[in-house]
């Protein structure tokens, strides 16, 4: 009966696992790895109460449960409790410092908390503890770029692409740190490769706002215009895409064209200064 519950969980049948795991806990009502089991299943419905119900009843038969504080963390933060989920991933690590998902979890909830410092330095005991991961490096890149670390953050999105060059999120995030740098062809380059390696809507969308930002960096106003109508094409309300593509037409000397995108992006909420210095 567990290995059902187990293959239910991993294959994302949440609720044919929660059914095999209250079975199984109806047979073995003190089975820790019962309760923690059906604790993922609810987690994965987003039953947040539910599973941290379950959390705390697999710590009472196991104090020492690594996994149950980390879908206890897990749960308090994605509610926003996080002081609770600090405590809970604290918890986790005291028991065993060697897990790496238990510092990786600290460090996006002391990110959360504001605390960046922290939560590099956590990121990087995570990586430490599994290199193999690049996606954990990554994500501390992610953290290093918002505290505006853009050298280091550039040199973790590097190692990862020599890792796996097909890694869209280091090849956007190197993008953004070539930007950030001024170092706009490499950027634009990157920028591309990410928009040729990723077609989900939101990636190719910052993607493309991210190149056509590039673009007018270099004064290459028409390949930014071009990019921005793109991303009119894929949501016609995007304000900020017509806001931008104003700039570039107004640098490219279409005033006319610049003032009508503006005024579209103010019906659309999003006021211009230069829509008030520029159009009558």
């Amino acid at each position: 009966m567990r290995s059902q519950a187990d293959r239910a969980l991993s294959e994302r049948k949440y609720e044919e696992a929660i059914a095999k795991y209250t079975a199984l806990i109806d047979k073995l009502p003190r089975d820790p790895y019962a309760y923690i089991g059906r604790a993922k299943a609810f987690q994965g419905l987003r039953d947040c109460e539910s599973s941290i119900r379950d959390c705390r009843s697999s710590l009472a038969l196991n104090p020492r449960n690594v996994d149950a504080y980390t879908v206890l963390g897990n749960c308090f933060n994605n509610s926003s409790k996080y002081d609770s989920a600090l405590k809970a991933f604290r918890s986790a690590i005291m028991i065993d410092s060697s897990v790496a998902m238990s510092w990786s979890c600290l460090g996006m909830v002391e990110y959360n908390m504001g605390r960046r410092v922290e939560a590099i330095r956590s990121k990087t005991r995570a990586w430490l503890l599994d290199t193999a991961d690049m996606e954990m490096l990554v994500s501390r890149a992610d953290y290093r770029y918002y505290a505006d670390s853009f050298l280091l953050a550039k040199q973790d999105y590097e190692r990862a692409l020599l890792s796996n060059r097909g890694l869209s999120q280091a090849r956007y995030g190197r993008a953004r740190c070539c930007s950030a740098m001024g170092l706009y062809s490499e950027a634009i380059t990157d920028f591309g490769i990410a928009i040729a390696l990723d077609t989900s809507l939101a990636n190719r969308t910052r993607a493309l706002r991210g190149r056509a930002e590039a673009y007018v960096e270099t004064g290459m106003y028409r390949l930014a215009i071009a990019d921005y109508t793109t991303l009119i094409k894929m949501d016609s309300r995007d304000r900020e895409a017509y806001h931008g593509r104003g700039l570039a037409k107004l640098k490219a000397k279409d005033s006319v064209g610049a003032c009508s995108d503006w005024s579209v992006a103010r019906d659309l909420g999003k006021y211009s200064s230069e829509y008030k210095r520029h159009c009558r």
